[in-house]
């Protein structure tokens, strides 16, 4: 098995720009989440509420939060872009908003103001992004299996 490389930052384009020219192509660089920040942003993933009917008999209430975890990952893993436009064709600068608490830890990340931009399928992209980085490849997976050992080394 292969090491996820320690290099965890990396650029991503997303699949409506591909086809594009390189230089006309949209490009977010990211970054993959530690350990930390991904146990943080699972846990945020679902909640459970315990409750009591008028009866008195026992109630539980589950609450999925899977957007909300969506825009914790590309909070903490967008890092910047390059190329990415406004609806006037300008530029549209990189900011980091104030710092804030973000995936277990305060950290300076996009602002809400700039996150609203980005049209909501490509923030999607974006986090499935985020969140691959941190997985083997198919090709790390093939790559990982135990070779089988050779009739004169088995015992």
């Amino acid at each position: 098995m292969k090491a996820l490389p320690s290099q965890a930052t990396f650029r991503f384009v997303p699949a409506t720009d591909r086809a594009l020219p390189i230089p006309d192509q949209t490009t977010f660089l990211l970054r993959r989440l530690t350990l930390g920040e991904r146990a943080v942003i699972e846990d945020m993933e679902s909640s459970e509420t315990l409750g009591q009917k008028e009866d008195g008999r026992a109630t539980l209430h589950r609450q999925r939060h899977s957007f909300v975890c969506q825009l914790e990952r590309v909070r903490a893993g967008l890092l910047g872009w390059e190329n990415f436009r406004d609806e006037n064709g300008a530029l549209l600068a990189f900011q980091k908003g104030p710092q804030r608490l973000v995936a277990g830890r305060m950290q300076e990340c996009v602002s809400d103001e700039l996150l609203d931009r980005i049209p909501s399928e490509i923030v999607y992209e974006i986090e499935r992004a985020i969140f691959d980085a941190a997985r083997l490849t198919d090709d790390d997976r093939k790559n990982s299996q135990s070779p089988q050992p050779s009739p004169s080394t088995a015992t």
